[in-house]
């Protein structure tokens, strides 16, 4: 069947190319979007702020995120080249993605550390100039 726009307002109409002789009085199927309510509608940026507004907030935190992993990328690369290594930010990522920070309780009394850091990992760390993990 041929899916056409109906009403403008967001809704997909199926019509049928052929009708059976049997569903000759058949209405035509519609496929809907999910609803959205006259409120949801009506709000402002502000509004949405304020009452939670799941897609457009999640949109807006996706594309920070996105920008924030570009960014330390891209200073990873400046700070790796500086230093003189061979490796990419991706490899010093994977190198770096196994030092883990552990917090155990048991009886009512909390362990706190961090996986043992190997040489690569500590050459690595002293080519980016951050601090290891204590």
């Amino acid at each position: 069947g041929a899916i056409a726009d109906a009403e403008g307002q967001g809704h997909r109409q199926l019509a049928a190319d052929e009708l059976e002789a049997s569903d000759q009085h058949a209405a035509p199927t519609r496929l809907k979007s999910p609803p959205v309510s006259r409120d949801a509608r009506r709000r402002t940026d502000t509004d949405s702020q304020l009452n939670g507004c799941p897609v457009v907030c999640r949109i807006r935190a996706h594309a920070l995120i996105c920008f924030l992993a570009l960014l330390m990328h891209r200073v990873m690369r400046k700070q790796l080249k500086a230093s003189g290594s061979e490796l990419s930010p991706s490899a010093a990522l994977r190198l770096l993605s196994n030092v883990q920070r552990h917090h155990v309780r048991i009886d009512n009394k909390d362990y706190v550390g961090n996986t043992r850091i190997n040489p690569e990992q500590h050459e690595l760390f002293a080519k980016l100039k951050i601090p290891e993990p204590t």
